[in-house]
């Protein structure tokens, strides 16, 4: 829920009432995997349909909570040679019906294409890839590796108009970091290839994303 001045709830966006929105989802997924000693494909099919249930935003207008939109993700790892690898990624969401925020597909960010704020574009239906390839610059593969990046992402709306920039794209490289099997260290640094009118003064608008991990178990 969105509020403004003396806690008003508020909608910035069509389709939330009084600046909430609830949605009551049915999620359906298959998975699938392939891999042989040198080669990984992986790939996940999800429906999502939105039922007027449990209190779920319903507008006499759409955009509301009942919809039915496809996620798709798709991965390939390759072996490149005996410490190179080569990773491919594919996400897509589409969907004929306008949707809640909540249910919308975002591009921009460490997780989709690196040089731009998390959720630059935010849209109906939506498609991102990314292209890297690991390079080992130590005896020990996991040690420290250097990832030079391509990352490309597009997003549309059935309704209203659409983001723009509509399509961004960035090259880049990162360096991860793995001295044991609970720590894992990335620093990624994105060049954007299309200028966006908003872009702030933090780290992360200026392309550099940074995450720690830690798995004790």
């Amino acid at each position: 829920q969105t509020f403004i001045l003396d806690d008003i709830p508020f909608s910035f966006s069509e389709g939330p009432e009084n600046g909430e929105s609830n949605v009551t989802v049915i999620r359906f997924f298959q998975d699938w995997v392939d891999r042989n000693a040198t080669r990984v494909f992986a790939a996940r099919s999800q429906f999502n349909l939105g039922i007027d249930a449990f209190d779920a935003t319903v507008n006499n207008e759409a955009p509301d909570g009942r919809f039915l939109s496809w996620l798709g993700q798709f991965q390939w790892v390759q072996r490149l040679s005996s410490r190179n690898l080569f990773l491919l990624r594919l996400n897509t969401q589409l969907t004929s019906d306008s949707l809640l925020s909540i249910e919308r597909f975002s591009v921009g960010g460490v997780d989709t294409v690196r040089g731009y704020r998390q959720n630059q574009l935010v849209a109906d239906n939506g498609i991102t890839a990314s292209a890297e390839v690991r390079i080992p610059l130590t005896a020990n593969t996991n040690t420290l590796q250097i990832t030079p990046f391509f990352d490309i992402g597009t997003a549309w709306n059935n309704g209203g108009t659409n983001p723009d920039p509509q399509t961004i794209a960035s090259l880049g490289l990162g360096l991860i970091s793995q001295p044991s099997n609970a720590w894992n260290l990335r620093l990624d640094y994105g060049i954007p290839l299309m200028s966006v009118d908003d872009s702030g003064n933090t780290l992360q608008d200026n392309g550099f994303y940074f995450s720690l991990q830690y798995q004790p178990f």
